[in-house]
């Protein structure tokens, strides 16, 4: 293969010359479609001259036949060069398509920028200052929330990405802190869709999610296409099988296939998901904090100029950060909880969480190199399971909840409200002291009617409608003690476990950490 520019390839084999006119495509791996000027090595005989695509079966055996008609060569010559061409134009431009995207991720990044992000990596308070970052472009009173969302989004690169799904009401900035966090990462490693038809997944490019932060601002509207999406996370690989017509009219079957680990992102106004959820704060302190934000945007009082120069240097951190294997040593002292509900899926969960956290912290960690295999890896620091713990901490709680959580901050208010369970009340009571759609209402009334956390005392269906009254019911306030005590035993061990083997740290990580993990800007 002789490239003599991005326009002209030319393959010499004993038999043919072959030139590719106007280069490859390295955009579409699912086609071959080429122009081609063959001619015969030792023949005066003009060349022959076609534009076809490779990789249709029908379209080569017309092409070997016509070569083989005007150039006076064997078929099985012919044959035997044009799948050495082929197959030498596959790796041409699949390393083309590597360093495109290789440049792609390296483009505009100076030393002093590349500098700038490791000494940004090695801070000992690396999560604190991220959470400052994240609140700095805007995100108001999300701490927790933000800086979940951001670890998600960087779980791309590792071998199990997580995926997240924002809960909360209406218009409660669900979609605006994904768009703040995602300016956070290189353009690149984005795909973002509002809407997805069931099996548009499987037409993507084979490659295209590979690495990348796939977003659904509306997993509510797609829920059907949301299940090929967690197959992809959880086997890496999705394939269907459909029937297409070819050029020429006829039919046939053609595999579609999708691969790559893909970190999933998603937001709803509904808690029913069987996956990571995380809730938007619904206070009306923080919607006070959220509009004085907007007042002071409007005023023009926020730094834009500050924003936009946070996330251009976090897209440098997360390209500086490099696909490595980690190790946690402490992963047979993780303990979930006896009371919480799917403790396999939660185990997996924070184990994967642990993971991300080590690997955002990879500039902060010893670096291992198997002498067998000769690969590098890291391992998982204490810090980095209290950090996951206290992040996780009320996601945790919540697992172990029978309430979901919509419902549970309506009786917590609903506690608040009548703190006398001998009064009685109807719906039209709380109506008028709480915002509340009707529909919304009768959901929770029956939730918690079906739990006894209430029970009805009077009244009828037809008229004010039923009388309720608080009953005795607290089922999760021992259970939160029991969770936290359980969780504190757990990184006592594992802090005693790393103290045991490395004498010269202290447990007092352990306050700093939580306190880290805690502080809200």
């Amino acid at each position: 293969m002789n490239i003599v520019s991005d326009n002209e390839i030319i393959f010499t084999t004993d038999h043919l010359n072959i030139v590719v006119l106007g280069g490859l495509r390295h955009d579409m791996l699912d086609t071959l479609r080429v122009t081609l000027k063959i001619s015969a090595v030792t023949s005066t005989r003009p060349p022959l001259r076609i534009n076809i695509d490779l990789y249709n079966d029908h379209q080569l055996d017309k092409l070997i036949r016509k070569v083989a008609q005007v150039l006076q060569v064997g078929t099985a010559v012919i044959e035997a060069a044009l799948s050495d061409v082929i197959n030498q134009m596959e790796r041409y431009r699949l390393d083309r398509l590597a360093q495109h995207q290789y440049d792609q991720n390296q483009q505009q990044v100076s030393d002093n920028q590349r500098d700038d992000a490791i000494a940004y990596l090695k801070d000992p308070d690396l999560l604190l200052r991220t959470e400052s970052d994240l609140h700095d472009i805007g995100i108001t009173g999300e701490a927790q929330v933000a800086i979940i969302t951001y670890l998600v989004m960087t779980s791309r690169k590792l071998h199990q990405p997580l995926s997240v799904v924002l809960v909360g009401k209406k218009y409660s900035g669900k979609s605006y802190i994904l768009d703040k966090i995602s300016g956070c990462l290189p353009p690149q490693d984005i795909r973002q869709q509002s809407a997805l038809s069931d099996n548009s997944i499987y037409y993507l490019k084979r490659h295209e999610l590979q690495g990348k932060v796939f977003i659904i601002t509306d997993i509510d509207y797609t829920s059907r296409s949301v299940l090929p999406i967690a197959q992809l996370q959880t086997k890496k690989r999705l394939s269907k099988t459909v029937t297409v017509k070819d050029r020429s009219g006829l039919l046939r079957t053609v595999t579609l296939t999708v691969e790559g680990r893909v970190a999933v992102v998603g937001t709803s106004t509904t808690d029913n998901h069987d996956t990571f959820t995380v809730y938007t704060t619904t206070t009306s302190e923080h919607d006070e904090q959220v509009m004085r934000y907007q007042k002071d945007n409007h005023a023009g009082i926020t730094d834009a100029a500050k924003q936009q120069f946070i996330q251009q240097r976090h897209q440098v951190i997360q390209s500086v950060l490099q696909p490595i294997n980690i190790v946690n040593p402490y992963a047979t002292l993780i303990v979930i909880p006896k009371e919480i509900y799917n403790p396999r899926q939660v185990l997996q969960l924070l184990l994967n969480f642990i993971d991300t956290i080590t690997y955002y912290h990879q500039y902060q960690r010893e670096q291992h190199i198997n002498h067998t295999t000769g690969e590098i890896s890291i391992a998982t620091h204490p810090d980095d399971i209290v950090q996951a713990v206290s992040l996780l901490r009320e996601i945790l709680l919540r697992k172990a909840d029978e309430l979901p959580q919509a419902v549970r901050i309506f009786y917590e208010w609903l506690r608040s409200w009548r703190t006398d369970n001998t009064i009685g009340f109807y719906t039209k009571d709380i109506r008028d002291a709480y915002a509340i759609h009707p529909r919304t209402l009768t959901r929770h009334v029956k939730v918690l009617l079906s739990y006894g956390a209430i029970t009805i005392t009077g009244g009828n269906k037809n008229h004010l409608g039923f009388q309720y009254k608080l009953s005795n019911y607290d089922s999760i306030t021992p259970t939160k003690d029991s969770i936290t005590s359980q969780l504190d035993d757990m990184l006592k061990n594992i802090w005693e476990h790393y103290n045991s083997n490395n004498s010269s740290d202290k447990p007092e990580n352990l306050s700093k950490t939580v306190r880290h993990s805690k502080t809200k800007p």
